[in-house]
């Protein structure tokens, strides 16, 4: 047992008899005036996981995010898909409308260059789908091809030398920009993941759900590395030699590095079947040759849907939890509990950015961003692409509990009015988030790009309505999510914690 003060970190603890016991850390600072001392008791950490009879009403409890638009200073038309920022040569980088360039500005405002144009390069045969700058100044360039293996190449702006560093070993592989490549600051290791959609996805007559084996021709099962900056790469790990993966079904939907464990984090799919075959995990690695992983089937039950398994895409390890996007039917985000044990690793849904679809995946996370005040931002693109309504939008939170709005673009009623940000790449340089969404500009679709500034969000977070001290509770107020102990005058914020 432990005893803290408000002057101090505070734990609270709600309990919900219904579906799943939450915790919340929330860190206090009280700057009105002194208050006597409240003694909180913390026990070990508990969880609950629901039951399937709870997993119809789940989606009803998990909050929405809260509104809070952040300051655009800046936006410009004419350009297309934001590739990243060079902080090297401070330039932001483009494709070209024909996909076959890398163009730049040095301000929002700037004049257009070219840097690179595939056209003049007669290996290079496919289009520009990503660009990755390299601590050594080089950019790593991802090719994307139609009828041959996609392919990374190296290439210095300078000298506009290229190379061709990497092959994907079939043509049905390619990378996922930005769920598919993270890299080591600690090691210099980039990596990178297959993903595989294969263009002749074969049906399995056997298979009761009649679904589509994503990964049967690809074989996207490998995790790749390199150690040299691009220069060479190796396989770190093939899950095909695992020996209990749905092999057909198999396909890995993201990477993340975490800088606090100096671990590897792995997001595979896909879908639970009749027969109890899942490969909806969480895999890990210390870099020590050996992995662990948590599996998500049957997680909230014994159905067989998408409610019942959790699946998620990308991710983000802070210091004290992770966080993943979904891939299933709740539409939201889910807060992980970090641990080394994989039974003790416990999952809970967190968020949920659209409550009114039900059946059908509206968005996607891309890759989650830590600014240097502690806050993380996610962009929520493109779900499925039948699935209606939706709207592209901003994410941001410090603790993982309590998420806030701090961008959103149009709504998305039917396809015929759908705009298309898939994949889209949100980036965080010099006290600004800069993104592109897809816009309505004079009838036409085209990518707006964004400059935002860093959102000034109000720091209390989501603290429960009643929280539980020594055998009684002490209530607190809830107005919008925003609470104020009853005791008159006292103000309480969550700790902003500044990430060196």
């Amino acid at each position: 047992m432990k005893t803290l003060s408000l002057q101090g970190l505070l734990m609270f603890r709600k309990k919900t008899s219904e579906l799943f016991l939450e915790h919340y850390l929330i860190h206090f600072c009280l700057f009105v005036f002194p208050l006597e001392v409240l003694a909180v008791s913390c026990e070990d950490d508990e969880y609950f996981v629901p039951s399937a009879a709870n997993v119809q009403s789940l989606p009803d409890i998990v909050p929405a995010p809260l509104p809070f638009e952040g300051t655009i200073v800046g936006e410009r038309t004419g350009l297309d898909l934001f590739l990243g920022v060079d902080t090297i040569r401070s330039l932001f980088l483009f494709t070209s409308k024909n996909k076959r360039c890398i163009e730049a500005i040095r301000t929002i405002g700037g004049e257009v260059q070219t840097l690179f144009d595939s056209r003049e390069e007669d290996a290079f045969h496919g289009i520009v789908h990503a660009a990755y700058v390299l601590p050594d100044g080089n950019w790593l360039i991802y090719e994307s091809s139609d009828n041959e293996a996609n392919r990374l190449w190296k290439y210095n702006p300078e000298s506009r030398n290229l190379r061709c560093v990497f092959t994907f070993r079939n043509v049905y592989q390619r990378l996922v920009r930005e769920w598919g490549y993270d890299y080591d600051p600690d090691s210099h290791t980039i990596y990178i993941s297959e993903y595989g959609t294969s263009k002749d996805n074969p049906i399995d007559p056997n298979d009761p759900d009649g679904q589509r084996h994503l990964g049967y021709k690809a074989g996207a099962t490998a995790i790749w590395k390199s150690e040299d900056m691009g220069e060479t790469w190796s396989i770190l790990h093939d899950f095909a030699e695992d020996g209990d993966i749905y092999y057909e079904r198999f396909h890995i939907h993201a990477i993340h590095y975490d800088r606090y464990a100096h671990r590897l984090y792995v997001t595979t799919g896909d879908a639970v079947d009749s027969r109890g075959n899942s490969n909806k995990r969480l895999y890990w690695t210390d870099g020590d040759g050996t992995w662990q992983h948590r599996d998500f089937k049957y997680y909230w039950g014994t159905t067989n849907d998408a409610y019942s398994h959790p699946q998620m895409v990308s991710l983000f390890a802070a210091e004290d939890f992770i966080i993943a996007g979904g891939d299933d039917f709740n539409n939201g985000i889910y807060r992980i509990n970090k641990t080394d044990t994989p039974e003790d690793m416990q999952l809970e849904l967190v968020c949920r950015y659209d409550a009114s679809v039900s059946g059908l995946i509206t968005q996607y996370s891309e890759r989650f961003v830590q600014l240097p005040d502690g806050l993380i931002v996610v962009y929520i693109g493109d779900g499925d692409g039948w699935a209606y309504p939706r709207q592209s939008r901003i994410l941001a939170t410090y603790d993982g509990w309590q998420w806030y709005q701090v961008f959103t673009g149009p709504i998305e009623m039917d396809a015929e009015h759908a705009l298309r940000n898939r994949e889209t790449v949100m980036r965080w340089w010099n006290d600004h988030i800069y993104f592109t969404c897809m816009q309505w500009v004079d009838g036409v679709q085209c990518p707006v790009f964004y400059e935002m500034e860093v959102p000034v969000i109000p720091l209390i977070t989501g603290i429960p309505d009643e929280v539980q001290t020594e055998g009684t509770s002490t209530n607190f107020t809830i107005d919008g999510r925003r609470a104020t102990p009853e005791k008159k005058g006292i103000v309480i914020e969550s700790r902003k914690k500044v990430i060196r």
